[in-house]
C-alpha cells in the first residue's frame, strides 16, 4: 500500500503490511536500502556466525543488529535516508521534470518527474550532495562493498535506493522507476544467493 505525503512528494510504505519493525511509514528508497543492507550483512556474516556455533535466534539477532548499525552509518533517519527539507513555502503540488542538478542519479538513468519544490536549484543541489555523501559512506561499509563487488546490479540497487529517496517520484501513474529499481534489487538477491548456494 502506498500513499503520498506533502514533504517533497515522497512516496512512503506502510511497513506494518510488510512486517517491518521500524517506523510505521518509511520512504521507498529507505526500504530498498534496508533490504540491500540486510542482504549484504546476511551473505557477508552468515558463514562466520554459523562457524561460531550460534543458534538460529542468535544469528537472526546479530544480523538485525549489524543491519541497523550499517543503516545508521549511512542514514540518520529511521524513515527516510535524507532529512534535508525543502525551502520554506516551496510549492509541492505540481510535478516537474527531473532536476539537472541531480547528475549522479541522472547518470544512473533516473528521469522521472519530481515534486515542485525541486524547482529551487539550491535544494536540488543539496539533495545531490546528500546522495554523493551517502554513496561515499556506503562504499566504506565492508558488507555492502562486498555485495556491490559481487554484482553490478547490486551496485545499481544501492544507488537506486539513494536516488529514489533523494528525488522521489511525483506522478503516481509513473511506476517505471520503482519497477526498474525493484527488478534490479530482486536480480541482486537472485545472483547473490545463487552464488552462495553453489559455492
Amino acid at each position: 500500500r502506498t500513499q503520498s505525503i506533502e514533504v517533497v512528494g515522497n512516496t512512503i510504505l506502510d511497513t506494518k503490511s510488510l512486517g517491518g519493525p521500524q517506523a510505521a511509514l518509511v520512504s521507498l528508497g529507505y526500504q530498498m536500502l534496508q533490504w540491500a543492507v540486510s542482504m549484504a550483512v546476511f551473505t557477508c556474516t552468515l558463514p562466520e556466525l554459523c562457524q561460531e556455533g550460534l543458534d538460529e535466534d542468535a544469528i537472526v539477532s546479530r544480523v538485525r543488529d549489524d543491519s541497523r548499525r550499517l543503516m545508521g552509518s549511512i542514514s540518520r533517519g529511521n524513515s527516510t535516508v535524507f532529512a534535508s527539507s525543502p525551502p520554506h513555502g516551496a510549492y509541492d503540488s505540481q510535478c516537474i521534470p527531473f532536476p539537472q542538478e541531480a547528475t549522479t542519479c541522472h547518470d544512473l538513468g533516473h528521469s522521472h518527474e519530481v515534486a515542485g519544490s525541486f524547482e529551487h536549484h539550491d535544494f536540488a543541489a543539496l539533495r545531490e550532495s546528500n546522495v554523493e555523501l551517502a554513496w561515499s559512506k556506503a562504499q566504506q561499509q565492508n558488507a555492502l562493498e562486498r555485495l556491490m563487488q559481487h554484482s553490478k546490479v547490486c551496485e545499481w540497487s544501492v544507488k537506486d535506493s539513494l536516488c529514489l529517496d533523494a528525488f522521489p517520484m511525483c506522478n503516481e501513474d509513473d511506476l517505471t522507476p520503482c519497477m526498474i529499481a525493484c527488478r534490479n534489487l530482486h536480480q541482486c538477491f537472485v545472483e547473490t544467493f545463487e552464488a552462495h548456494r553453489s559455492s
